[in-house]
């Protein structure tokens, strides 16, 4: 609704304002505190950035409104306003994992910021790392991201769509060797399943009650699975639940997986029929409430919406790394299941 212009303005906490990311042509800053915590100057350059956003806004406004007299500590809440406007982004202390530096090297690489692998060396030498820098660069090549003649370092076509769709080496190399078997869909599925499902509350508490345990409401804790799996405490839940229950085992335990129902294609399959639902034109309230009607099954819709939004992502970066390859007919499948998604 504000980015319709049907609402004026949007009031959050601090904390909320950390993370809103819709364009605002301005901000507004009542109170100076986060909690019961000063902003820092961080906190305050990020908050301010929201305002004013590129293609909507020729400029960002930002007023701060401290109160007259107010303090925090021996601090007035004035003096406060003015040390933050006067203040710089203080350093940011990154701690990398083995996927994060490979997606870090390879991004400098993309953007022409290193070129060797002398510059490389140069540019990090200060930081720690998980992997020393030989072994990441040999990752790069080894997994084709990179290229190295005469001491020239440089992206490869199949690097630059891994570095621009921010997936891991491991990812990406899934959606590499599989592109050619699988439908693009399987291939996202695979990479970003639908995890936020729980089961009901009138099921975990029918069988922590016949069971005497606590039971997990998550839907694909191993505990769940493995209850769910079994017939004894199923038996005995009222019918209607008993059904729904039943439902559930035969709609989605279907598989021959050794390990079942541990391997993963339960939440597979619940993940494919979501997005069939959506395909269907069904929007992510209906298909909640399908779930809960026929499986007991509960998924918040904002749950659904955020997944469904990262599985586009998923088939982006599908069809960025198949048109790498110059793929047609995935490239043509991941934009045609975009299009039904965000349709």
């Amino acid at each position: 609704d504000f980015a319709n212009q049907k609402l004026g303005a949007v009031v959050t906490t601090a904390a909320l304002a950390a993370g809103v990311d819709f364009p605002a042509s301005q901000v507004l800053f009542e109170s100076l505190v986060m909690g019961n915590k000063r902003l820092t100057a961080n906190e305050f350059s990020q908050m301010l950035g929201r305002a004013g956003r590129p293609a909507y806004h020729d400029q960002g406004k930002v007023y701060l409104l401290p109160e007259v007299g107010r303090s925090y500590g021996d601090e007035t809440e004035e003096s406060q306003a003015m040390e933050l406007l006067a203040s710089e982004v203080e350093p940011v202390k990154v701690t990398y994992s083995e996927d994060s530096q490979l997606e870090q090297f390879l991004a400098d690489i993309c953007a022409g910021r290193a070129n060797t692998f002398s510059q490389l060396i140069k540019d990090y030498e200060n930081d720690e790392f998980p992997l020393e820098l030989e072994e990441a660069f040999s990752i790069l090549l080894d997994y084709h991201l990179v290229n190295e003649k005469d001491n020239i370092i440089s992206a490869t076509k199949y690097g630059r769509a891994v570095s621009v769709s921010f997936l891991s080496y491991g990812e990406a190399d899934f959606i590499r060797q599989n592109m050619l078997k699988m439908d693009p869909l399987d291939i996202a599925l695979e990479l970003e399943p639908f995890d936020n499902a729980y089961l009901s509350n009138r099921i975990t508490t029918q069988i922590g009650r016949i069971l005497k345990i606590n039971m997990s409401t998550r839907l694909f804790a191993d505990s769940t699975l493995d209850i769910l799996s079994s017939s004894s405490a199923i038996s005995k839940l009222e019918p209607h639940l008993r059904e729904r229950v039943m439902k559930l085992q035969m709609d989605f335990y279907t598989c021959k997986c050794k390990e079942r129902p541990f391997c993963g294609c339960f939440q597979r399959e619940l993940s494919r029929r979501i997005v069939k639902k959506r395909l269907n034109r069904r929007d992510p309230v209906e298909i909640s409430r399908k779930l809960m009607r026929d499986y007991e099954i509960h998924a918040y819709a904002g749950d659904i919406f955020s997944w469904l939004d990262s599985l586009i992502r998923m088939l982006e970066a599908v069809r960025k790394i198949a048109n790498a390859y110059r793929n047609k007919k995935a490239v043509q499948q991941s934009n045609q299941l975009i299009r039904q998604i965000e349709n």
